[in-house]
């Protein structure tokens, strides 16, 4: 059965149409400039339709996007197909394993909201945290 993102997959981004991830992207970029970082390896937590993490790998960035639902990860797929520098993985925030370390992390929007059993957003940080340089 699909997880509740994978039931909106075809129409989030409409009806995130109004996020401007360039201006996002840029955002970070220009926060890990300001406290010092130039990450190579940047994770996108929770990456959806891959918006976010396709700006960040036009910027520069290697970028590992990771989500749970794999009906997000099938539109990320189709939206970066032959693009360098980006791995999807399908994997849950709390369950995170990466095959080596990154330099940063990002997860934007409501992402976060959607841990909702105890302990799953400590467990995520936890594993976000152990995959950071």
């Amino acid at each position: 059965m699909p997880s509740d993102y994978g039931l909106i997959a075809e129409v989030y981004d409409r009806i995130n149409a109004a996020v401007d991830y360039t201006a996002l992207a840029a955002f970070y970029r220009r926060a890990f400039l300001k406290y010092g970082e130039n990450p190579e390896i940047v994770l996108d937590l929770a990456c959806g339709t891959g918006r976010l993490t396709g700006e960040m790998a036009a910027l520069g960035f290697d970028m590992i996007g990771v989500d749970g639902s794999s009906e997000m990860l099938m539109c990320a797929q189709d939206r970066l197909l032959g693009r360098e520098r980006i791995l999807l993985l399908c994997q849950q925030m709390e369950q995170l394993d990466l095959y080596g370390t990154v330099d940063a992390a990002v997860c934007c929007l409501d992402a976060l909201n959607s841990l909702l059993q105890e302990g799953t957003l400590r467990a995520a940080l936890q594993k976000v945290s152990l995959f950071l340089v």
